[in-house]
Formats: C-alpha cells, structure tokens, sequence
C-alpha cells in the first residue's frame, strides 16, 4: 500500500522541542505520514488557532519535566483549553496525549491520571505515558511505542480514505451528469 496524499501530525506542546525530538523521529518514519509539525503552544491563542488547520490530527505532549501532570482538570493545568479544541477541530479519535519523563509509566498509574483529569478521556482518543529519556534515546521498541505508531498510521490512513472517499463521490456524481445528459441527448 502506497500512500499518494499523506497526513501531516501536528505535535502540539508548551515544552521545548528537544523533550520530544524523540517522538518526532518515530513519527516522521510511520507509513502515510507525510510530516510532523512542531507547535509550540504559548498564551497568545491566535498563534495557536493559526497552526491547527495546518495538521491531519493532533498530539498533545506534555513532560513531568516540569514535576506536576497538570494537563487538564487540575489547579494551574496547562491544556484546558487547548485539549477541547483540538477535540473540536480533529475530533476525539484524532487527538492523542503523550505525556514524557514519568518515573512510573504503569497501566495503574495511566487509570489514576484518567481518573484525576477525566478531560484527557473526554478530548483524547487515548494517553501513553513514557519512562524517563536519557541521552536524548528513546525506548524506540515496545509495546507501547508500538501501539502508538499503530494509532498514528490508523489514523492517517482513515483520513486518506475520508480524502478520497469525497473525491470518488464527486467523481462519481460528475459521471452520472455525463451518462444522463449523454442519453438525453440521443
């Protein structure tokens, strides 16, 4: 399968790029993807609003760099605003968060941030927590690394098919105009 029009991933983060360069390798690398768009997310929103159409689907990053797993629904989260429209502009299946630099990156620890901030499962289609990177590498195998390229190309490639799907109709209409002006005409 050869994909002629592929998605771009919009990387959408208040962090510093270098705390996801590692995300970005393993993206740009996934069948149907064409790119990855960096955007930093700061206080002015038309800069953000600006970068949103740009991008196929979203992923929101987020780094405990910084100590706190204030994403959403907390005091001083960083996203409220930001997660819902991303949910508004892609939808839900098209937004992912990615949070980085956790010292427990566990199945239970995943339920108990769901249970803390229940934006995170209302605006985004799924959340993969990431151990700690040292030396800029990243554990580039896995399950989880797999699971995320597999969520990635699922969704760049059911976009493609959206893309084409309304093209075929067109086609398909312009068509049936043809055939029925053509059998007219006899």
């Amino acid at each position: 399968m050869r994909c002629f029009d592929r998605a771009v991933v919009g990387i959408y983060s208040r962090e510093d790029r270098r705390l996801y360069e590692w995300l970005i390798r393993i993206i740009t690398f996934i069948m149907c993807v064409k790119g990855v768009r960096p955007i930093l997310i700061t206080n002015t929103w038309s800069d953000f609003t600006e970068q949103v159409p740009k991008c196929s689907f979203a992923i929101l990053f987020h780094s405990k760099t910084r100590g706190r797993l204030n994403i959403t629904d907390v005091v001083d989260s960083l996203y409220d605003e930001e997660l819902k429209y991303l949910c508004q502009v892609y939808g839900r299946d098209n937004v992912i968060v990615v949070v980085g630099d956790m010292e427990d990156s566990s199945n239970e620890k995943k339920a108990s941030i769901l249970r803390e901030q229940p934006k995170l499962v209302q605006y985004a289609s799924d959340v993969f927590l990431f151990n700690e990177v040292k030396d800029d590498k990243a554990p580039f195998e896995g399950q989880k690394i797999k699971n995320l390229k597999n969520k990635i190309r699922k969704r760049a490639f059911r976009e493609l098919c959206k893309r084409y799907f309304i093209w075929l109709v067109f086609l398909a209409v312009i068509l049936l105009i043809v055939i029925i002006v053509v059998s007219v005409r006899k």
